[in-house]
Formats: structure tokens, C-alpha cells, sequence
């Protein structure tokens, strides 16, 4: 005996559950949002401290100063003498005394001014010093570090 199926009894989707659901979550995020707007809206004036804790920041980037083959200097893109890069390495310094500088000279500029730069680099105060070579094998350059004296040079 085969099963007669009515058209009228065909299974159908019920979306009310759906569409409550949905207007509930839209509702929660209006008010959530709302309450956000108010929690800036106070002005207030925060204390003040003596000592105020450290940022909770991650240690920054490698500065890199670029040396050319007739000596000139960039930092951060920015082409400097040896005194300004004296000044703006010194800056970096007082903000984080643990700053890493890696010192690209080019391969076939004299090696004094190499040694000019990492002189000044410690003369700033900064003693996180590597040297950017290109290895033989490899695709990729590597820094090489250096190991300078813990306090500035007279």
C-alpha cells in the first residue's frame, strides 16, 4: 500500500524563532553601543603621579643607519650629518636606553666611517649595536652584533 502524501502536509520552515532572535541581538548592541557613548562623555581629570609606572609597550624597532660609500648618513629615511645623528640617537635614548641600532655600511666606502657611526652610537649611549652584513650563502642580510662599552666615550 504506497503512502499518499497531501500537498497541504508538506513540511514548512518556521522563522519566527529566527527573526526574535535576531531583533534581540540587535537590540543588545544598541544599548551596548549606547553605553559606550556615555562612559567617554564624563570629564574627568585623572591624578597625577610622581612616579608613574612604564608603559607597558613592546621593546620598539631596530633604528638602522644607513652609511654610504662617500659617507653620507640616513636614519629612518632622513639624510643626516654625524652631529645630528649624535642628537637623534641620544633622543632614542632617553626614551628607551635599550634600543637596538644596526649599522648598514656600504661594501665598498672606507671603513672609518663605519667606525664614526658606532662611535656616535656610543657616544648617545646606546650599547645594543649590530653590524648588517650580507652573507655568502643566503638570500637574506643578517646583523651581526657588537659588543660597546656601557658608557659614552669622551
Amino acid at each position: 500500500m504506497p503512502l499518499q502524501v497531501d500537498a497541504a502536509d508538506e513540511p514548512a520552515l518556521n522563522l519566527t524563532p529566527l527573526v526574535d532572535v535576531l531583533f534581540l541581538l540587535l537590540i543588545f548592541f544598541l544599548v551596548g553601543t549606547r553605553f559606550t557613548q556615555n562612559e567617554n562623555s564624563f570629564e574627568i581629570d585623572l591624578p597625577t603621579a610622581a612616579a608613574a609606572p612604564e608603559p607597558m609597550t613592546g621593546q620598539p624597532d631596530e633604528l638602522v643607519v644607513n652609511v654610504g660609500p662617500e659617507g653620507q648618513l640616513t636614519l629612518l629615511g632622513e639624510p643626516l650629518s654625524i652631529e645630528r645623528l649624535r642628537e637623534r640617537l641620544a633622543e632614542f635614548a632617553e626614551v628607551y636606553p635599550d634600543q637596538v641600532v644596526v649599522v648598514r655600511g656600504d661594501a665598498s666606502g672606507a671603513y672609518q666611517h663605519v667606525v664614526t657611526v658606532m662611535d656616535a652610537v656610543n657616544q648617545a649611549g646606546l650599547t645594543n649595536l649590530s653590524l648588517a652584513v650580507d652573507p655568502v650563502r643566503g638570500d637574506a642580510a643578517a646583523a651581526v652584533p657588537v659588543q660597546t662599552e656601557a658608557g659614552p666615550t669622551p
